[in-house]
């Protein structure tokens, strides 16, 4: 599992089927999960999102900045829009600390 790609996120508030707004603002929805952490609802730039899924793919490991901090985390699933093929929501998995 090659280490490629940086993505810098942001903490999401908007949950729900609020979500909608944010995809109109370009951002995507995502969550970082894993053993032994809370999971936490955060938000990327669409475009970078996209940019960095022509590099790397689900089960590639990437290097996230939450507030200025960074975590390598690997892309577990991505659902994807049927008809625009843009994306709608994006896990992170962090493996371990």
């Amino acid at each position: 599992m090659a280490q490629r790609g940086t993505l810098a996120v942001e903490p999401r508030t908007i949950l729900g089927k609020k979500v909608k707004q944010l995809r109109r603002e370009g951002k995507t929805p995502a969550n970082i999960y894993g053993p032994g952490i809370e999971s936490t609802p955060v938000q990327v730039n669409t475009h970078n999102l996209v940019l960095l899924l022509r590099e790397v793919g689900e089960g590639d490991a990437v290097q996230v900045s939450v507030n200025n901090k960074r975590q390598r985390l690997i892309v577990q699933d991505v659902q994807w829009h049927p008809i625009t093929g843009m994306p709608l929501h994006v896990d992170f998995y962090q493996a371990g600390k």
